[in-house]
């Protein structure tokens, strides 16, 4: 019984927001790793004992620790501690980086990294081999901002054997000089090509990834994602860095597609597990991306003929959908376009049988819809799985490519208007694992240095719904409502201690706010000294 656990901690003089009942409270009391008690200071001061830490928070703000729903979890490790290109401003600022660190390479060791991005450059076309030869004679690989794409070097196209005879793989695309001849950047499906000639590394080296970016998501607040990593050793080294201890946050791992037939010989379902890591949704792909113009669309991108890249047609989704869930998985099915959202909208509707997987339907990004679309989608009994930093980032890219249809991205609001139920995450390393500004970019529709305003503001969301993205929302999503998302007696002691007050504060601050402490399971792993 709850009451008879003893109290390890207890915060008081805080703002405490449980997304519960009662709604906020002074003070919290934290046995081993769940909430014992909440209300005011007096009250929670009796169950102490001599043994008992006080936390005077000081009229700081503590909040439900947050849940990324959507975090490729080992690639976000990799972006901490590879070459990472998001923050050149330019291609000469790339190129600039990618020399230094080529300088100190090994006879045939491979140069990898991500986080280009053409738009962001003001590129037309994609950048080339050439210029990646010009820095760098090793081996080189650099993956795209959205995670569709690749651009390499020369050195790399001759291992892989891409040459200009080489033919474009089925839903994917090997851009081209006008001699046919490979340009430098693959897309899609080509990037496997790729891919499987780049040497591995061994698990100290993926363990190393990990916890580098545990790191940085404690630092941030987050105390649990959902992982939708691709990496083939991803069960094994989410498996190790549990046994070793090394696993603080709750890790709901997405199965692949590669291996769902191994999981279903098993009957390793969706769902089961233990608190710090359990088994997620099977995850599919529908379509590309935005950036790349891989999105599958009704109508083609302005100033182009293209449609964007269906990976999987409609028959295709109905069959995986009708064997996952008639064997007890549910789907998570990434959608980009309007076109391919429709298209797991019609698959998710079209079974006429229902199974009761343990985990609901998921549909991972929904980025452009057709309002019409939306009492569909609604039917689908879907969770739409949203990331509203890409809200900061795409603004231009989106109008470049859909124009007029942009007023159908990332409409939130009008998904919360017919009772679809969300969840939030960052797609990181896409865009930042910092649910503060995933929080902002739901709530102002526009980066603080946008002189333009709010993008669509008619889809702007309260603080409360952006909040409860990062919380409720995705607790619902994992099956985890009754033990996550809240502060409540028996929930896991899991907290975010902010700076500010984001609920009372200016709206415009709240991508200034600081995360002062991380709580997970009662256990204080980032900022204990910012604690007293």
């Amino acid at each position: 019984m709850l009451e008879q656990i003893r109290t390890d901690m207890i915060l008081y003089n805080g703002n405490i927001y449980t997304m519960g009942k009662p709604s906020k409270v002074n003070a919290i009391a934290v046995g081993g790793s769940r909430v014992i008690a909440l209300g005011s200071d007096k009250e929670i001061f009796k169950l102490s004992d001599k043994k008992t830490r006080f936390i005077n928070l000081g009229g700081m703000t503590v909040l439900p620790g947050f849940t990324d729903s959507h975090v490729h979890f080992y690639s976000y490790g990799l972006s901490v501690i590879r070459v990472n290109l998001a923050k050149c401003k330019n291609l000469k600022q790339a190129l600039n980086e990618i020399k230094k660190k080529a300088a100190n390479l090994k006879r045939d060791e491979w140069l990898l990294g991500r986080g280009w991005d053409k738009n962001y450059w003001g590129l037309k076309d994609f950048p080339n081999k050439k210029d990646l030869d010009s820095v760098c004679k090793n081996p080189c690989a650099f993956s795209g901002h959205d995670g569709h794409s690749l651009w390499v070097n020369s050195a790399a196209l001759k291992i892989a054997g891409i040459t200009g005879k080489t033919p474009d793989p089925r839903s994917g695309v090997i851009t081209r000089d006008a001699d046919g001849n490979p340009a430098g950047v693959l897309l899609e499906n080509a990037v496997e090509l790729m891919t499987k000639r780049i040497p591995d590394v061994d698990l100290e080296y993926k363990l190393k990834a990990i916890q580098a970016a545990q790191k940085a998501a404690l630092k941030v607040g987050v105390t649990g994602v959902h992982d939708f990593e691709e990496d083939d050793d991803k069960y094994l080294m989410l498996q190790t860095a549990l046994h070793r201890g090394i696993l603080k946050i709750k890790v709901h791992a997405a199965i692949r597609r590669v291996d769902f037939d191994k999981f279903n010989e098993l009957s390793l379902l969706s769902g089961i597990g233990n608190p710090r890591l359990s088994i997620g949704p099977l995850k599919l792909y529908s379509d590309g991306a935005l950036g790349s113009q891989t999105a599958y669309m009704f109508k083609p991108y302005e100033n182009s003929k293209s449609k964007g890249v269906p990976l999987l047609d409609s028959r295709q989704l109905y069959d995986y959908i009708r064997r996952a869930e008639s064997s007890g998985y549910s789907c998570a099915i990434h959608a980009i376009g309007d076109k391919a959202n429709k298209m797991v909208i019609d698959a998710y509707n079209r079974m006429k049988k229902k199974y009761k997987p343990v985990l609901n339907r998921r549909i991972e990004h929904v980025q452009i819809i057709r309002p019409e679309d939306l009492p569909a989608l609604k039917a689908s009994k879907a969770i739409a799985s949203l990331q509203p930093s890409h809200i900061l980032a795409d603004r231009d890219t989106s109008e470049k490519s859909w124009g007029k249809r942009s007023k159908n991205a990332y409409i939130f609001r009008s998904m919360l208007k017919h009772k679809i139920p969300v969840c939030f995450g960052s797609d990181a390393p896409i865009e930042t694992l910092d649910p503060l500004i995933g929080i902002y970019a739901a709530v102002n529709r526009h980066h603080p240095d946008d002189n333009r305003g709010p993008w669509f503001p008619q889809e702007k969301l309260s603080v409360q719904q952006a909040v409860a993205g990062f919380t409720t929302g995705a607790a619902f999503a994992s099956n985890t409502a009754n033990v996550t998302g809240r502060l409540m007696p028996g929930y896991f002691a899991d907290m975010v201690v902010l700076s500010d007050d984001i609920f009372r504060m200016s709206k415009n601050k709240i991508y200034n706010s600081k995360v002062v402490a991380t709580i997970c399971s009662g256990s204080i792993e980032f900022g204990s000294k910012n604690l007293q």
